[in-house]
């Protein structure tokens, strides 16, 4: 009995330990296997994760780049289109010495070659020197050349016409600053309104005056005909009616603005004439006049505010 029951258990050990010797390295292996396939797993993840991040971000970077990039180069065409629009070259300031220097030459020409010049030739370079600063502030020529050909055709002396160009040319240059700073009158018109403005003001009448148009210029749209039609009738009107120059100016931006044709404006000076006869103040006549002119569209309006009683 004791020989039988060793013999088994003797089996069964054997049979134990040759399992555990054959399965070990299978467990072994099938741990080793699961960690490195897990870890793998794992580790593709991350790593792919990481590459799609990675990727979107600098997807995200690249494509934010695009967008942000034609702003920026936008811009700085922008600016550099500017830079190229203020260049030196075409800057206003350069234009407006350029346009002084062709005024300039071109006054010169005209004193060198001209027959209506004959008379002052030997002057010519003195006529240059006195005129030359009112085209350099932007007085037209055109009015310069007219005021010497008037002087030429009544045969002034060349000593006497210098005389009286010395004054106009203070009045030229105090013009075409006004002009310059309010930016009217407009290139056209300046002409004819700076040959009127600048006869008034030989005439006597005030500079306050001229101020006032100018000063109404940049307030109201002004026709600079209309405008120099006031000033010519004003110098006029201060002569044979007593007004100060407060008064005048008052009046001058009256006319300037109101709705009367530039042909009519002179012909307040017979109205006021008229009035003057029938009794009616000068200062009663201007106020009629200015509250006429609120409505009135001609002269015949005008003339019926002041025969009304």
């Amino acid at each position: 009995m004791g020989k039988d029951n060793t013999i088994p258990k003797l089996r069964f050990i054997t049979l134990c330990f040759a399992l555990f010797f054959f399965l070990a390295p299978l467990a072994l292996a099938q741990a080793g296997r699961s960690p490195g396939t897990n870890g793998g797993q794992s580790g593709g993840k991350q790593s792919g994760s990481g590459d799609n991040s990675g990727g979107a971000k600098q997807s995200n970077a690249q494509g934010a780049r695009p967008s942000q990039a034609p702003g920026k180069s936008g811009s700085t065409l922008q600016r550099a289109g500017g830079e190229t629009s203020q260049d030196p070259h075409g800057s206003p300031e350069q234009e407006r010495a350029s346009e002084q220097e062709k005024a300039r030459d071109a006054f010169r020409e005209w004193l060198a070659h001209s027959r209506g010049m004959a008379v002052y030739r030997d002057h010519s370079r003195a006529f240059s020197y006195l005129m030359e600063p009112a085209l350099d502030a932007g007085f037209p020529e055109s009015v310069i050349r007219e005021r010497i050909e008037e002087a030429a055709f009544k045969k002034v002396p060349a000593d006497q016409a210098l005389e009286a160009l010395r004054r106009d040319a203070e009045d030229y240059r105090y013009l075409a600053t006004l002009g310059s700073q309010a930016g009217w009158p407009p290139g056209r018109a300046a002409g004819a309104f700076y040959g009127e403005a600048s006869s008034a003001l030989r005439n006597g009448l005030g500079r306050s005056v001229i101020e006032s148009v100018f000063s109404l210029a940049g307030i109201v749209v002004l026709d600079p005909r209309r405008a120099a039609a006031a000033l010519s009738t004003l110098s006029a009107y201060q002569k044979a009616h007593k007004c100060t120059e407060e008064e005048a100016a008052r009046f001058a931006s009256a006319l300037a603005a109101s709705r009367l044709k530039a042909k009519d404006i002179p012909s307040i000076l017979s109205l006021a004439s008229r009035s003057a006869q029938r009794g009616l103040s000068p200062a009663d006549f201007r106020l009629r006049v200015m509250e006429a002119l609120r409505r009135a569209k001609s002269i015949k309006d005008i003339d019926t505010a002041l025969t009304r009683p």
